[in-house]
């Protein structure tokens, strides 16, 4: 040891009262005295260890150790041998123990049941064989232990715990525990061990019943040199095992401890790691930096590494009894982990210091045992962060995350920011998935097929508090999926899909600078898109898609579940082509269709849904069994929004109030119930045969109750359409289809149709379509109808095609439905309707159905009808309550004008009556009995004219089911009126020719003719009317009745004849019989039935017009009777015989026969002037030559001479 220097003031006051010396003398004199006093010293030393090494011999010193140290402890301790050494290590002591063991006394106070269930080796706590220490002796006596060697040589150690929870090394006695008196603090305690080697391996056990573990540890090499200031290297291997009940957690694993560390001498509680690896299992565990130890806290700046962390190894440190499925992983994947740690940790709170983690594999293989497919390659690179000070910094980074393997690749980095708080999160992922690669390893139990391949790139941005439905809308995703050749069939369940060239893209974004009602709102949008589609749902449902694109966009808050109000949302569908198939055979075909549909908050109030829908599509295609409906060039706009209710609480109380009076009976909640039953009762009750023959428009009642909680309106417009069906099988194109509609309203626009031959065009309105579609009122048809053409012969035999095709075959309406297209579909029905044969089949009875209320005006530029050519056709059609009315229709044919007003109601079938007013303006008579057969039956003898005439007749009568006239009920009033009329040759009037001596037998003409007639009671009355014929004027009347039996009178006004003659015609057309006999009329002042007719043809217009509004109860025949109670025969003079003279004259003229007898009783009395008398004879060129005359009389008496004619006989 060296002195330390004296105080240097001393120092200086001792040198000031020495003499001054030379420098080189006192140089020598120190040395000298520096040299004696070391080998004073060292001598000293010498003879004090020599002593104590002569005095502590291992004879003496072994039992004095042993005696000592069983004071101090609860234990037995003894050695073999105790050596103190002064010399080996010098200058340091050493102390060497042999043979040596501490038997632990915690056990001998327990009773002997509990002290049996401990092991005899538990007393065992340590043996060992050699123990060599190596103090260092000048430290030792500064207060400092410094121990240059320990070497400890194959020991043992037992640590017991009793099942009472006694621990073996409790050995430490009441009085060896040092006070707060203690002279030496532990913080004045200096410890420096140089070098630490245990040799022969050491072996230690460590057992605890209580918690039943045991933990056995094999120290193969311990090695431990330390170096000045605290800086020590270990090298430690070992094998170890622990077991937990019946749980191994490691059997034999080795463990080993590397590297360097050391103890901060100027800091108390530090320590330093430099590269100090720990090793267990092949994980290698690396320690650099420092720790800081004080009693509140601990201080690090550390850095942890391991690598490589073998994730095969790591499963197999897991006890197979923990995790037994672990045990089946394989893989060759070796992951860096690097921890670095900088901060305090505070006991009192718990403070955590910040630290990362990092985390990386540049690749490897996972997969399981006997598994079909594995990972093939799995890369992966990620921190973990903790920040104290900035809790918005913990978080955690994937930088990369990589998986392929058979059939899939996935790639995805993501960020979480203050993940103790509200985490931040970014992640995005990109990959693709081989259906068929995995359908083939993963074959679908239940027989499902896929196959295609799927390929995903997504990325989201959220906070886990925007994870809920409140705040779904705040997150921002977007994504991409592609579809290629995409397969799926599920054959139990009938389902497929097929999607080629798919692409769905989805994301959340904020509507900025948005015109629509997405202007600041956070929205959500998906489109898809493929290039095929084919989709076939459990046989009730396919779609098939070409160049398909659809897409949707909504405000994000609809997730959230607040339906106070309308959350936006919009989209649209666009396809080059799309079609939808119904199990039924019905189906929807779009060609090149861009559509679009909105659902907005209503204007006036936000809880109130606006929905909107736009179309366009350059075909459409709607087929329903075997009817066809095309559009071409169509657009379609629709709006919707709910309806108001339209029954509020005050109406329903004041109609409950209401029907509380008609019913006291009824309980008040049954009320409505018990009023719409007897409304049906009474509906019921009146017979209605024909209520089968009413239009079916009733819909479902799912779709009746949208009807009626929706108010909708929009248009529809169209290029061209095409309507092709067997129950009208006509080709049925549509052409400037202009529709607008409501729920409650149609109205057509300038629509063009045109049906076979005829084009029509509509403009008007179908309404009251709710009640109409739910069964409980009448469709409201308002119609203008223009037409180019309209061809009533075709559209009739259409008609009754139609009505024919129920009684088709099932293979003729198999091939129908079969038609592969529109055109064939058209060819097929053309072909088999049978509308050539339409004509001859027998007319139906057409009855109005009772649920149309029809308004329709017409007007016909040119069309046909029967046989008539229709130049233009204009009027009103109107149908209501099973009646219909035409009113005020005119027409120029042809054949003539025509002006018709007519009524026809189909009540019941015994109640089926038409009423009519016709007026016929320069019409063919011939064309009059074609268009008008019932004609031929009032006035018989218009087969024998030849002409145009004017004809006005106004009639009412029953109709059969068989659409025949009932003449019994027939009540008709009727004017004809005709110039240059040609007479034909009818049997009557040859007869009539031959006995007037007509010029011209053959074809003869009339002059004027003017009739008027009324038909009632089964006879038609036959009002006098002049007729012009040959050199004859007439007048003629009389009664016919409806059984074809007749009686005319003719008075002759102008004739050859030099006086007045009337001819009396009766019987019927088969069987008949005339007689001569004086003019009843004597000139042509006839009594006028004019005004009648007219009257009573106002009369019935007015009652056909005002129908409806009086009711149709008065369609009946009672009320519609217009023939007044007029007797013609009233207004005919009495019947004169013809005078004896007048009868010679005929005779003479050639008129009678010579063989008629000629009564001599006749005279004419003496107040009568002579027929002959009052009239001049004819002019010469109007009267029959005498050779004329005589040649007739003789061709009358040959006929007499052969017995072909006899001539009725003359009553007088």
């Amino acid at each position: 040891m060296t002195r330390r220097p004296s105080d240097p003031s001393v120092r200086s006051v001792q040198e000031d009262d020495m003499p001054v010396r030379p420098p080189r003398r006192v140089g020598r004199r120190v040395a000298k005295i520096s040299l004696v006093a070391l080998a004073s010293l060292i001598l000293l030393a010498g003879l004090v260890l020599g002593g104590v090494a002569l005095v502590l011999t291992p004879a003496r010193l072994t039992p004095l150790v042993n005696e000592y140290a069983s004071r101090v402890l609860n234990a037995r301790i003894g050695f073999d041998t105790v050596s103190l050494s002064l010399v080996r290590h010098f200058p340091n002591v050493g102390v060497r123990l042999k043979g040596g063991q501490i038997v632990s006394r915690a056990f001998e106070g327990l009773p002997d049941s509990l002290r049996a269930e401990i092991p005899a080796a538990a007393d065992t706590l340590l043996r060992f064989d050699e123990f060599t220490l190596a103090l260092d002796l000048p430290q030792l006596l500064a207060s400092r232990l410094v121990v240059r060697r320990i070497d400890l040589r194959r020991p043992r150690v037992y640590a017991y715990v009793a099942p009472s929870g006694r621990a073996n090394w409790e050995i430490y006695a009441a009085d060896t525990v040092s006070s707060e008196n203690d002279t030496v603090s532990a913080s004045d305690f200096y410890l420096h061990v140089a070098r630490l080697t245990v040799h022969d391996t050491a072996h230690i056990v460590y057992d605890s019943r209580p918690d039943r573990t045991k933990a056995e540890l094999d120290l193969n090499m311990l090695s431990l040199k330390g170096t000045s200031g605290q800086t020590y290297r270990i090298d430690w291997e070992s094998r170890g095992s622990v077991r937990v009940d019946t749980l191994d957690f490691c059997r034999d694993l080795p463990v080993s401890l590397h590297g360097g560390f050391a103890f901060d001498t100027r800091r108390r509680g530090g320590i330093l790691f430099d590269g100090l690896t720990l090793e267990a299992g092949g994980i290698p565990v690396r320690l650099d930096g420092r720790v800081d130890l004080s009693a509140d806290s601990i201080d690090s700046r550390l850095n942890c590494r391991i690598r490589p962390l073998s994730v095969a190894r790591l499963i197999g440190l897991i006890p197979e009894g923990l995790s037994p499925s672990l045990k089946g992983i394989e893989t060759d994947i070796a992951l860096d982990m690097n921890v670095n740690v900088r901060g305090s940790y505070r006991m009192s709170d718990g403070r955590l210091p910040d630290f990362s983690v990092e985390l990386k594999t540049d690749g490897g293989y996972l997969g399981y045992r006997n598994a079909k497919t594995r990972l093939d390659r799995l890369a992966l690179d990620a921190s973990l962060f903790y920040r104290s000070a900035r809790p918005d910094s913990i978080g955690f980074v994937l930088r990369r995350l990589f998986m392929q393997g058979a059939g899939m690749t996935l790639d995805a980095d993501a960020t979480v920011w203050n993940a103790l708080g509200d985490p931040s999160v970014a992640a995005r992922v990109a990959g693709a998935v081989d259906l068929d690669t995995l359908s083939v390893l993963f074959p679908s139990q239940r027989g499902i097929g896929v196959r295609g391949r799927l390929g995903i790139d997504a990325g989201a941005r959220f906070r886990l508090s925007q994870l809920n439905m409140a705040h779904i809308g705040q997150v921002r995703l977007g994504g991409r999926v592609t579809m290629d050749d995409i397969g799926i069939d599920m054959p139990e369940d009938t389902v497929s899909l097929m999607v080629r060239g798919g692409v769905l893209t989805f994301g959340s974004e904020e509507g900025r600078n948005d015109s629509t009602s997405f202007d600041g709102l956070q929205t959500l949008r998906m489109v898809v898109m493929a290039d095929t589609m084919h989709v076939d749902w459990k046989n009730q449902l396919r779609l098939i898609a070409s160049k398909v694109g659809a897409g949707v966009r909504s405000d994000a808050a609809s997730l959230g579940g607040d339906t106070t109000v309308v959350h936006p949302l919009a989209g649209g569908v666009g396809a080059r082509y799309f079609e939808v198939s119904l199990s039924d055979s019905s189906s929807l075909r779009l060609h090149s269709v861009q559509s679009t549909f909105r659902i907005e908050p209503s204007a006036g109030n936000t809880a109130v849904p606006l929905l909107g829908l736009s179309y366009d599509a350059r075909m459409m295609n709607v087929r329903n069994g075997v009817e066809r409906y095309d559009l071409f060039g169509s657009h379609v706009d629709m709006s919707a929004t709910l309806a108001a209710r339209r029954f509020d609480s005050a109406r329903r109380r004041l109609l409950l109030d209401s029907l509380q009076g008609v019913y006291p009976a009824v309980a008040r909640d049954s009320l409505f119930a018990h009023w719409r039953a007897q409304r049906r009762r009474g509906t019921m009750a009146r017979q209605d045969d024909f209520a089968g023959s009413d239009i079916d428009m009733r819909i479902d009642r799912s779709l009746g109750e949208m009807l009626r909680r929706w108010d909708a309106n929009g248009s529809v417009k169209a290029a061209g359409g095409r309507v092709v069906t067997p129950y009208f099988p006509l080709p049925n194109r549509l052409r400037r289809v202009d529709m607008r509609f409501t729920t409650n309203e149609i109205e057509l626009k300038n629509t063009q149709i045109r049906s076979g031959v005829s084009s029509l065009e509509l403009t008007g309105r179908i309404g009251n379509l709710r009640r109409a579609l739910s069964g409980r009122g009448v469709l409201e048809v308002d119609m203008e109808i223009e037409s180019d053409t309209l061809n009533f012969n075709e559209l009739a035999r259409a008609a009754m095609a139609g009505a024919a095709y129920g009684e088709k075959s099932e293979q003729y309406r198999q091939s129908l439905a079969e038609a592969e297209s529109s055109e064939r579909l058209q060819q097929l029905i053309e072909e088999g309707s049978g509308m050539a044969d339409a004509d001859s089949a027998g007319s139906p009875l057409i009855v109005i159905p009772s649920n149309i209320d029809l308004h329709v005006g017409l007007c016909v530029r040119y069309g046909r009808y029967s046989t008539l050519v229709l130049h233009s056709l204009s009027g009103d059609l109107i149908a209501r309550d099973r009646c219909v009315q035409l009113k005020d229709l005119q027409a120029k044919t042809n054949a003539g004008d025509m002006s018709l007003t007519a009524l026809y109601a189909t009540r019941s079938r015994d109640d089926i009556v038409t009423g009519f007013d016709l007026e016929l303006r320069r019409v063919q008579v011939e064309r009059l009995i074609s268009l008008m057969p019932s004609v031929d039956s009032l006035l018989p003898m218009l087969r024998s004219f030849e002409g145009m005439v004017d004809c006005t007749i106004a009639a009412t009568a029953a109709v059969d089911t068989m659409m025949n006239i009932e003449l019994p009920t027939l009540n008709a009033a009727c004017s004809i009126r005709g110039e240059n009329l040609v007479l034909l040759d009818g049997e009557t009037f040859t007869e009539i020719s031959k006995m007037l001596r007509f010029k011209n037998r053959e074809r003869n003409l009339i002059d004027r003719i003017s009739v008027d007639l009324l038909v009632h009671d089964n006879r038609i009355e036959l009002f006098p009317f002049i007729v012009e014929m040959d050199r004859y004027k007439a007048a003629v009347s009389g009664v016919q009745r409806l059984d074809m039996s007749f009686d005319y009178h003719i008075s002759v006004l102008k004739s050859p004849i030099p006086f007045r003659l009337g001819v009396n015609i009766f019987g019927t057309l088969d069987k008949f019989k005339f007689r001569i006999g004086r003019a009843r009329y004597k000139s042509e002042n006839l009594p006028s039935f004019v005004g009648l007719i007219d009257t009573t043809r106002v009369n019935l217009r007015r009652t056909i017009t005002d129908i409806f509004r009086r009711g149709v109860d008065a369609a009946s025949l009672g009320e519609m009777r217009i023939a007044p109670t007029v007797d013609s025969s009233a207004y005919l003079p009495p019947d004169e015989r013809l005078s004896r003279a007048d009868s010679l004259m005929l005779q003479q003229e050639g008129i009678l026969p010579d063989s008629v007898v000629i009564d001599s009783s006749a005279r004419v009395s003496a107040s009568e002037p002579d027929s002959l008398a009052g009239r001049s004879r004819e002019p010469a060129d109007e009267a029959m030559s005498r050779a004329e005359r005589r040649r007739e009389r003789k061709a009358l008496k040959r006929e007499r001479r052969t017995g072909q004619k006899t001539l009725p006989s003359i009553t007088g």
